[in-house]
């Protein structure tokens, strides 16, 4: 066990722990699928959940939380001597930029500093994320500015990405190497994680690594206190001190009020003089320095408009004022703490189920988890086994078209099948299996690419993921995946079934699927919440029982 991460009760930290049970709470009952919840605080990891069937041992990816780390990489090559932030960037890159002299003026005088406070000379990311054949650090260079650096903010993660390979390039090594060798192994960081690649072998510094939760509130405690822990000091205080103070207003960009408060050096400024690091879909680095507080967060809010802002009200309406009071430690009784660690075990992703609020699936699942089923699978027992069976999907040249005409890889499912149990509750299932060829114009061939998803009616299921899939809308071939899922149904009216499959692996989102049943056909409408994979779910099917 990592002696940084020694735990503790919150009581004994002067802090009740209703008022991290309530944010929880609330945070559930608004709909929101979290996967962890970890609060440190005056030297103590007081708390500490995993979302069921998310494990503390997971690699979970963390999306722009790796932006921080770029940024302290950028920093201990500052203290090496070996670049300056107030260096010209094309000054790095003559590969790219050989004449300076002939470069835009713009992309002349930017700084490292100028990108790591997101004031670029772009107003929006450079690179197509979604293929592999374009160099993303090469756009950065080409791709025309559109502004002075050094001015407005703007979210521009190809700078954080060019970032990451100035740090590989000056270092000879990866990313997350070389912050091991400086800091990261010493404060006992997984061994496991590890950050994704571009198509030309550079770490996704803007968006891919992969850790775990405890790895990220590690992290957390060395921004805390100052680049220091266990007495040694990793990285300049100074450079952590500029990084998390106010460099530029955000308030005309930023999505959400915890967004909007200004923006440091690949640190946000957040709420209540809070410090953050903020990820696509929940991914959150809380730091609250006036409590000596930290507090980290993964989720799947994708989708969800204000999602991650329903996270941050939850902490600052229970946790917050808990805080302010600033009260004794106690003891707490042995009942007690049983009962916390009762509650914080049992914590789980919420399958759908349309028979019960939030609140009663809530106060179910840590009383009696079989009841939450028994009445669905009552109610929808015969209507399960009325629409099994295999649909044959009509082709856009006889129907209405199966995908978006945008895609490059045009992808046809051929079929899809139902497979629905006539159990009882708790263990009705369900299975639905899509059968198509993937053409790729590129590879100028055919891939079959079969794909079954199972799911629990009340109930998750856990499952593997096998297909070739899209790399997004633009994709320059079939890319095969394999990915951790878990997914529930529910019935949304006698013939309409809904399906949702959480994502669970280095792609973190959802998949959407909803099935109009007719007496002999069968209509299907796909989404995807997810960044660059799984563009076939995406659109509308028309099918006809085999």
């Amino acid at each position: 066990m990592n002696t940084i991460l020694a735990t503790s009760f919150s009581e004994e930290k002067g802090l009740s722990r209703f008022c991290i049970i309530n944010a929880l709470k609330e945070i559930d009952q608004k709909g929101i699928s979290m996967h962890s919840f970890l609060m440190w605080k005056d030297g103590s990891l007081i708390t500490e959940g995993y979302y069921a069937p998310i494990r503390q041992t997971d690699l979970h990816r963390m999306f722009s939380v790796t932006k921080s780390f770029v940024s302290i990489a950028i920093g201990l090559l500052q203290e090496e001597g070996r670049l300056s932030i107030n260096d010209p960037i094309v000054k790095f890159f003559p590969e790219y930029v050989p004449d300076p002299k002939l470069a835009h003026p713009w992309l002349r005088q930017m700084t490292i500093r100028n990108m790591l406070s997101m004031r670029s000379c772009h107003a929006t990311t450079t690179y197509d994320k979604f293929s592999s054949k374009t160099d993303w650090v090469e756009s950065f260079f080409t791709v025309p500015p559109t502004h002075k650096p050094g001015t407005v903010f703007h979210y521009d993660t190809s700078s954080t990405h060019t970032l990451c390979a100035l740090v590989e390039k000056l270092t000879g090594m990866k990313l997350l190497d070389y912050l091991r060798s400086k800091v990261l192994d010493e404060i006992g960081f997984s061994k496991e994680a590890y950050c994704l690649t571009d198509g030309f072998g550079v770490s996704m510094g803007g968006s891919g690594l992969m850790a775990t939760s405890r790895d990220f509130m590690l992290f957390a405690l060395l921004i805390l206190n100052n680049g220091k822990l266990n007495g040694k000091q990793y990285i300049s205080a100074d450079y952590i001190k500029e990084a998390t103070s106010f460099q530029t207003a955000t308030c005309v960009t930023g999505p959400v009020p915890s967004e909007s408060q200004g923006y440091g050096l690949q640190f946000w400024i957040g709420e209540h003089s809070s410090i953050v690091c903020y990820g696509m879909g929940g991914q959150l680095v809380i730091l609250l320095p006036e409590y000596n507080t930290a507090i980290v967060t993964t989720a799947d809010t994708q989708g969800y408009q204000g999602g991650n802002q329903v996270i941050y009200d939850a902490i600052f309406r229970h946790i917050l004022p808990e805080l302010e009071k600033k009260k004794a430690p106690w003891t707490p009784t042995g009942k007690e703490k049983l009962a916390f660690e009762q509650f914080m075990s049992k914590l789980a992703m919420r399958p759908l189920n349309h028979n019960k609020s939030a609140s009663e699936a809530w106060n179910n699942k840590f009383e009696n988890v079989n009841d939450i089923n028994t009445s669905f699978s009552t109610n929808f027992r015969p209507i399960m086994s009325s629409f099994k069976g295999t649909y044959v999907i009509k082709k856009a040249s006889d129907a209405a078209k199966t995908l978006d005409k945008n895609i490059i890889n045009e992808t046809i499912w051929d079929e899809i099948s139902f497979e629905m149990s006539e159990s009882m509750a708790p263990s009705c299932t369900g299975k639905v299996s899509l059968k198509c060829h993937v053409f790729s114009s590129i590879m100028d061939s055919t891939v079959d690419s079969p794909v079954t998803f199972e799911f629990g009616f009340g109930a998750l299921k856990e499952g593997t993921l096998n297909m070739t899939t899209h790399m997004g809308n633009r994709a320059d071939e079939p890319v095969p995946v394999s990915m951790r899922y878990a997914a529930s149904a529910e019935w949304l009216s006698e013939n309409m079934l809904y399906i949702r499959v959480h994502l669970l692996d280095t792609s973190v989102g959802s998949i959407h699927i909803q099935a109009a049943f007719g007496e002999s056909d069968v209509t299907i409408f796909l989404r995807k919440q997810e960044e660059t994979l799984f563009g076939e779910f995406s659109g509308h099917l028309y099918g006809t029982r085999q």
